[in-house]
């Protein structure tokens, strides 16, 4: 709790948590006495959120809060949604955070390499039949599609998924063009197929490039900032969704007390504004 927010005794007089002792009688939120039987104090880090636009915010959530952030996972090269408790978010350190990514992904870049088959028509192509739908092939450019086929299945060469970001971008935009479907109500953009393999792929190319996907069932559902896409038949529409789009630079701040209050049965109390707050752990 925030050392400025005075707490109501059973006794009906208010203390300010510096003021608090061991065996102290608080209100709980039931109306009953609770006993306080120890008292934390710490400092956390404070972070301010600029929103691009001027709009700034102050993260500073309450300790029993839990928070889901995108972090990148180098080894398996895809964005990992991970759920940490606001407690241990206070205490990572400014270098620890930019490890997150909070509203605002980022891109990654790849190694060059040169591709067979330009980008954007594969993707145009890539969750039918590339090999029998692309006109105008050669015979290397062939033989090189028929390395990813399957069980009479194409499946996504590594050479695209992982390329520099501008071919990435054109094969990402290659997809979304021949196979998304927009959503205005939450302004994004929606896959449906019933391959999971081919849904994987296209969230790791899309986390890759900065957005923020989700999958249910057999829908990919891809958020973010399009403006910088090179898309064709969708470019309407994304110019429609730019202004919805908010990206936030985070600014470390300093830190803050903060005073745990442990009670009996971890019984929640009240503050003297009525505001119900959260028993801590006694360590």
């Amino acid at each position: 709790m925030n050392l400025g927010c005075p707490v109501l005794m059973y006794n009906g007089t208010t203390k300010n948590p510096d003021q608090l002792q061991v065996d102290d009688i608080l209100m709980s939120d039931q109306q009953k006495p609770v006993s306080v039987i120890a008292i934390n104090e710490r400092q956390y880090n404070i972070f301010k959120l600029t929103q691009k636009g001027g709009k700034r915010l102050k993260f500073n959530l309450p300790g029993n809060a839990k928070i889901r952030l995108k972090k990148y996972d180098a080894q398996i090269k895809k964005f990992l949604t991970v759920e940490i408790n606001v407690d241990v978010f206070k205490y990572l350190s400014l270098n620890q955070l930019r490890e997150y990514y909070l509203y605002k992904q980022e891109e990654i870049s790849f190694i060059k390499t040169k591709l067979p088959i330009p980008p954007y028509e594969l993707g145009r192509k890539s969750l039918s039949d590339p090999l029998n739908s692309i006109d105008f092939l050669s015979i290397s450019q062939k033989d090189y599609l028929k390395k990813f086929y399957h069980d009479n299945k194409f499946t996504f060469p590594k050479d695209y998924i992982y390329a520099p970001i501008d071919d990435r971008k054109l094969f990402f935009c290659g997809i979304i063009d021949a196979y998304a479907f927009t959503n205005q109500s939450i302004k994004c953009f929606q896959i449906m197929a019933s391959n999971n393999d081919y849904l994987n792929d296209i969230e790791r190319i899309s986390n890759s490039l900065g957005f923020v996907t989700d999958v249910k069932k057999n829908k990919l559902i891809i958020k973010g900032n399009f403006t910088a896409m090179p898309l064709l038949k969708h470019a309407g529409f994304v110019s429609s969704i730019s202004k919805s789009y908010y990206q936030f630079d985070i600014k470390y701040i300093g830190k803050m007390r903060y005073k745990g209050i442990c009670t009996n049965l971890n019984n929640n109390f009240l503050a003297a504004n009525g505001i119900v707050l959260p028993s801590v752990p006694a360590t």
